[in-house]
C-alpha cells in the first residue's frame, strides 16, 4: 500500500500520486463487484425463476454453496429466492451472514484439500444420493472449491496423495485448464461426477467464475458439468512437465498404466443447466470505467492471459507505452485480467501478482508509470497479500536500500522485496474471485 502520509515524500508528487490511483480503481472494482451488492441480485433473480418454475415437478429444493464466496453467494441466492425456500444444503467455505435452518456449514480447506475436504465432499455426496427425481439442487460455485470439496477416486490414493499432486502441478507453472484436468481424473467430486450421483435430480449451476470465459467446466473442476477432458489429455499434462516422478506412488502406477476411468462426457449426461453469474471480464469494465472516471484514457488487454510473467510484463508494458505515444496530452490506463505463469523457483514468500509487479519493475524505471496488479480473492500465493505494486521510483528506492529485485525474484520471494518497500497491496480476503486483475498507468 501507499506509505500513510509519506507518498510525495519518497517519490515524485506524480508518481505518487499515480499508486493512489491504481489502489483507489482496484478498491473500487472490489466494491462494485461485491457478491452481496445489489448487482449480483439482479443478476441472480432471472436464474432464481428458472429454478422456481421446475418447483412443480420436483418440489423439494437443496442448495450447495462452495468456494471463497460461499457465503456472499448463499446469502445473495436467499435474498431472491425467499419464495423459494430449500429444506436443506450445504456451505463450505466463507461463512453466509446467518446459516439457514437445516444447513450445514464447513470452514473449507485452501489451496490444499485437508480433512475438511473430506468433510464436506461427505455431507454434499449425502445429500445428492438422497436426491430423487422430485429434487431441485441448485450449486453455488466459486474459486476455491476444488480444495475445499474432495474425495480421492480410490481408497489407496489418500488426500495427501492429491495434495502432492496438487502442490508438484502449481510448483512446475501449469495452467489452471492443465490443473484441472488432471484434478478431475483422480476425484470422486469433479468432472460431472457429482451430476452422476445426483441423477435424476434436477440440477442448476451457478457460478462465479475465476477461469477464462469459455471454460466453466473449469470452474471448481466441474463437478456438476460434462467434462470434455480425456484421461490421455490427464497423463499429458504429468507427462509434458516432467512430474511423473514425484507423484506418489498409488497415483504414478495408474498414470502410468492409463488405469483411470473416463469422467462424464456430454454426450452421457443431461443438458445441464448452467449460469456464468460474474467473471473477470465485469472486473475488467469496472476498472475501465473507474480509470476513464479519473480522466484516463483507458483500454482492456486480455491478451496475455497464462503468458509467462516475464513475457507478459514485457508485453503489458509495452502496450502501455504504445497507448501513451498515442495519447501524450492524456494519462492513460491499460486493464488486463487472467494468471500469469509464474512457477516456483525458490523457498520464498510471493505470488503471480506480486511476481508480476516485480518483473515491471525495471522495465518502468525512471518513467510516470505504475503497475498494480492483485488477486480479487484477496489472495496472492503463499503470501499474506492481494498483491503489490511498483513505480518508476521502485528501483531507486530498491538500491538505496540495498534490495536486488533479481534476487528475490529468483528465489520466488516478491513479497518481501515489495513488503520492504511499503508497497504490498493488502486486502484481506474479499469473499469473491474472479482472477487477477492488473492496472497499468501512464501519466
Amino acid at each position: 500500500m501507499v506509505p500513510d502520509g509519506g507518498g510525495s515524500c519518497l517519490y515524485t508528487q506524480g508518481v505518487s500520486q499515480l499508486a493512489q490511483i491504481a489502489e483507489e480503481v482496484l478498491d473500487d472494482v472490489l466494491r462494485a463487484i461485491d457478491v452481496r451488492g445489489p448487482g449480483m441480485r439482479s443478476v441472480l433473480e432471472p436464474v432464481a425463476s428458472v429454478v422456481r418454475a421446475a418447483a412443480s415437478s420436483a418440489p423439494r429444493l437443496v442448495v450447495i454453496s462452495v468456494g471463497k464466496a460461499a457465503g456472499p453467494l448463499l446469502d445473495a441466492w436467499l435474498s431472491v429466492s425467499t419464495d423459494d425456500p430449500a429444506e436443506t444444503g450445504v456451505c463450505v467455505g466463507s461463512p453466509p451472514k446467518a446459516l439457514p435452518d437445516g444447513f450445514s456449514q464447513v470452514p473449507g480447506c485452501h489451496p490444499v484439500p485437508g480433512p475438511q475436504s473430506l468433510e464436506a465432499a461427505d455431507l454434499i455426496l449425502g445429500l445428492l444420493e438422497a436426491a430423487d427425481a422430485a429434487t431441485r439442487v441448485v450449486f453455488l460455485l466459486s474459486g476455491g472449491a476444488s480444495a475445499m470439496v474432495e474425495r480421492p477416486l480410490w481408497e489407496d490414493v489418500s488426500l495427501g496423495d492429491l495434495a502432492v499432486v496438487h502442490g508438484a502441478l502449481v510448483g512446475c507453472g501449469a495452467t489452471i485448464g492443465e490443473i484441472n484436468t488432471v484434478r478431475k481424473h483422480l476425484s470422486a467430486t469433479k468432472g460431472g461426477r457429482l451430476a452422476q450421483v445426483a441423477a435424476p435430480a434436477r440440477l442448476f449451476t451457478v457460478m462465479v467464475s475465476d477461469v477464462p470465459s469459455d471454460n466453466p467446466h473449469l470452474v471448481a473442476s466441474g463437478p456438476t458439468l460434462p467434462d470434455p477432458t480425456t484421461v490421455d489429455q490427464c497423463c499429458a499434462v504429468i507427462e509434458r512437465h516432467g512430474i511423473l516422478d514425484v507423484l506418489p506412488e498409488s497415483v504414478r502406477r495408474r498414470i502410468t498404466a492409463r488405469d483411470i476411468p473416463e469422467t462424464p462426457k456430454p454426450e452421457s449426461m443431461a443438458p445441464a443447466d448452467a449460469f456464468t453469474v460474474l467473471g473477470s471480464h465485469d472486473a475488467m469494465v469496472a476498472a475501465h470505467s473507474f480509470a476513464e472516471a479519473r480522466g484516463f484514457v483507458a483500454r482492456i488487454a486480455t491478451l496475455t492471459d497464462e503468458w509467462p510473467v516475464e513475457n507478459a510484463a514485457e508485453e503489458l508494458v509495452l502496450r502501455l507505452r504504445s497507448l501513451k505515444e498515442q495519447h501524450p496530452d492524456s494519462p492513460v490506463a491499460l486493464i488486463a485480467d487472467g494468471e500469469v505463469l509464474s512457477p516456483v523457483q525458490g523457498p520464498g514468500v510471493g505470488g503471480r501478482n506480486q511476481a508480476f509487479v516485480l518483473a515491471c519493475a525495471s522495465l518502468i524505471a525512471g518513467d510516470p508509470v505504475c503497475v498494480l496488479s492483485a488477486g480479487t480473492d484477496g489472495i496472492d500465493g503463499n503470501s499474506a497479500a492481494a498483491g503489490g505494486w511498483v513505480d518508476g521510483e521502485t528501483v531507486a528506492r530498491a538500491e538505496a536500500l540495498g534490495l536486488d529485485g533479481a534476487a528475490y525474484a529468483a528465489r520466488s520471494d516478491s513479497h518481501a522485496f515489495l513488503d520492504a518497500l511499503g508497497q504490498t497491496v493488502v486486502t484481506g480476503p474479499t469473499g469473491n474471485n474472479v482472477r487477477d486483475l492488473r492496472i497499468l498507468l501512464a501519466e
